[in-house]
């Protein structure tokens, strides 16, 4: 902003000023517009959170026939640890601004961490005073056995507990070693789970990344952004919605489905099924298992490394065109569409099958 603009905003505030002096009644006594009320307002507004301070609260609270803790509303980042305990410990540490540091201090003393039994769960809720800007910051030790339920909580991380559901959270996520089951949804960040029993989860707008999951998992994957399963067993189920998957080094069942964005799937080991529309798909086959990939619109790729005895049949259609020149192959023109069948090794039995519409087949050898 230039002086010339300057003035002109300072010259209409003036204007306005002595309008209102000559148009408004008579004020009562103390009540009237006076510049030193107005600079002394200004000037507390300006003080009111020029110091700031910092307590930690601190404690234990008994879990007696306690088998979930909750954590709600809590957007400041929290670290839930499991360990060899009876009880619950809490380290709520929250700095706080004021007009000086005693008030600071005093207001960051009366932010509370609230506690409600239900039943067999028990919520951990907070409260803040108006006055001052609270920043907290909070650790939950629990025992090992206990189920963690987060709802409305922003960049949690969570290790060593029974169970994890996410209800919803948001921003950086950590979760590990998990005995059972990671179930919710996270959006809008990363979420990293490793070491766990199983995953049940939705992801909107995330960077989600997976390893180590046990007994299976169900992903959705919405709005963009990525998801990575690796180092996985157990029946795997992925419904993509325009984002980015990568599977890798999984042992178990595999079925991705949905639309858009890319899919890569790399070493699979039982039986793999691919359906997607729209979307660039890559397979790369290193041992002899059922396979079934179809898309529409963008490439498919089968990667073959060895090649590992199995049966392809490929077709593509509506334009698209089936290449395998690697293997020295050459497809059946009929009809607008390109159909290739072959075997590749002694007595294979896996099938792989290839579908695409409008768009191209590429077989090729992998590394």
């Amino acid at each position: 902003m230039g002086k010339r603009e300057l003035f002109l905003i300072v010259g209409f505030l003036i204007a306005g000023v002595v309008v209102y002096q000559v148009a408004a009644p008579p004020a009562k006594d103390g009540e009237g517009f006076s510049f030193s009320r107005f600079w002394n307002r200004a000037k507390a507004e300006m003080m009111s959170d020029s110091s700031s301070n910092e307590y930690v609260h601190s404690g234990t609270i008994p879990l007696e026939d306690v088998t979930e803790v909750q954590v709600t509303e809590f957007r400041y980042g929290a670290q839930i640890i499991g360990e060899e305990r009876a009880d619950l410990a809490y380290e709520f540490k929250v700095r706080s601004t004021g007009p000086t540091p005693e008030k600071a201090l005093e207001y960051a003393k009366a932010s509370k961490l609230l506690q409600d039994r239900m039943g067999a769960t028990l919520s951990i809720g907070f409260s803040f005073p108006e006055p001052g800007q609270q920043t907290p910051a909070l650790t939950l030790r629990v025992p090992k056995r206990m189920a963690i339920r987060l709802q409305g909580v922003t960049r949690p991380q969570v290790s060593d507990v029974a169970s994890v559901r996410l209800d919803p959270v948001t921003g950086e996520t950590k979760i590990r070693q998990v005995e059972g089951a990671v179930t919710g949804s996270h959006r809008s960040g990363t979420l990293v789970v490793s070491d766990v029993g199983s995953v049940k989860v939705l992801t909107t707008n995330s960077a989600a990344r997976f390893t180590g999951v046990r007994n299976g998992a169900t992903i959705d994957v919405r709005g963009g952004g990525s998801c990575a399963v690796s180092e996985s067993a157990g029946a795997l189920e992925i419904e993509n919605n325009n984002a980015e998957v990568t599977v890798s080094g999984h042992k178990g069942t595999i079925r991705i489905g949905g639309a858009g964005g890319r899919i890569s799937v790399d070493g699979p080991t039982d039986e793999t099924r691919i359906e997607v529309r729209n979307s660039e798909v890559e397979v790369a086959l290193k041992s002899a298992v059922n396979l079934t990939a179809q898309t529409t619109d963008q490439t498919l790729r089968l990667l073959l490394t060895g090649p590992p005895p199995v049966v392809i049949e490929a077709m593509a259609s509506s334009g698209g065109k089936v290449q395998a020149n690697e293997f020295g192959l050459t497809p059946e023109r009929e009809d607008g569409r390109e159909r290739l069948s072959t075997t590749l090794g002694d007595r294979a039995s896996a099938k792989v099958l290839l579908r695409n519409l409008r768009s191209d087949i590429v077989i090729r050898r992998g590394k």
